[in-house]
């Protein structure tokens, strides 16, 4: 990778990506020191462009959505040159390769606490959403997924705890899921906690939505998943009783009949034998009234 020859480049990344695939392989990260450093060399010049194009360090992904026809016009126009088409498919394969090898829980463990790679990988998820970056953020998103289980915050300001919330207003399902899974995986960690106190009405809101949906079982485990995780913690769980709609009581009753049809839930129930109520031991020797009044 630091050769200054473009095939041997080449031949260098078609190799990480063939050894990350590889189920039989556990390739590990930090084996090869300065790895990840030098990946990361051929994204930063991908990123300051972008920084330019889209001034995303002041645009929200709603922002962008209204502005959406303008950016990828001006995007098309940059990746008019066959040379930034080449480099974005090399930031494309990177982090293919960070995503692959975050599957192995080692490498997610490390991943999970080099701030350079968390930092590019929010970078990516912050891209506009548009086509054309859509399986890159997709790539970012599973890595960041899988790191969440191990990410410590620090605060409640912190970048990821920012962007995740954000992904759920996104177009494409897959990302919501993903997005929701993180959030759940952070929240598993109870050092994180007090980090996550601050639960957005709109978020919680957007997640009931979600409920509604009738179609997407993935997606409705997810967010089943993600208020479960919140609840298990008193401060959180009473955030949610305040914050949740009014009708999220009686979806989750809903949900508990889930998959069975009203004539089995209504009439095929089990409900314990009727039996006339004795009094059963040494009272029985009483006469009544006497024996109900001794028990």
């Amino acid at each position: 990778m630091k050769s200054q020859l473009p095939n041997e480049i080449d031949w260098a990344f078609e190799v990480l990506i063939q050894l990350s695939e590889d189920e039989n392989i556990f390739f590990y990260i930090d084996k090869i020191p300065g790895l990840i450093d030098v990946i990361l060399t051929f994204v930063a010049p991908f990123y300051k462009d972008m920084r330019k194009l889209t001034e995303l360090s002041n645009v929200t992904i709603k922002e962008i959505g209204k502005d959406g026809d303008y950016l990828e016009s001006t995007i098309k126009e940059y990746f008019s040159s066959p040379a930034r088409i080449e480099q974005l498919k090399r930031v494309m394969q990177i982090f293919l390769i960070f995503r692959n090898l975050s599957f192995l829980e080692y490498n997610s463990e490390i991943m999970a606490t080099y701030k350079p790679l968390r930092r590019f990988l929010i970078e990516g998820l912050n891209l506009p959403e548009i086509t054309r970056f859509s399986e890159l953020r997709h790539h970012c998103l599973e890595t960041v997924e899988n790191m969440c289980r191990f990410i410590v915050l620090k605060s409640g300001r912190e970048e990821l705890l920012l962007t995740l919330p954000k992904m759920l207003y996104s177009n494409d399902s897959a990302l919501i899921i993903h997005s929701i899974r993180a959030l759940t995986r952070l929240a598993s960690n109870e050092n994180n906690v007090e980090f996550m106190q601050e639960i957005d009405p709109d978020m919680v809101e957007r997640l009931v939505q979600f409920l509604l949906i009738d179609d997407d079982e993935e997606l409705i485990v997810a967010v089943l998943d993600w208020f479960y995780q919140y609840s298990t913690y008193e401060e959180l769980a009473h955030k949610l009783a305040q914050t949740a709609p009014g009708n999220f009581v009686r979806l989750l009753i809903n949900f508990l009949k889930y998959g069975a049809s009203d004539e089995k839930f209504l009439h095929n129930q089990r409900l314990p034998e009727r039996r006339p109520f004795q009094i059963r031991g040494e009272f029985e020797n009483f006469p009544e009234p006497y024996r109900t009044i001794e028990w």
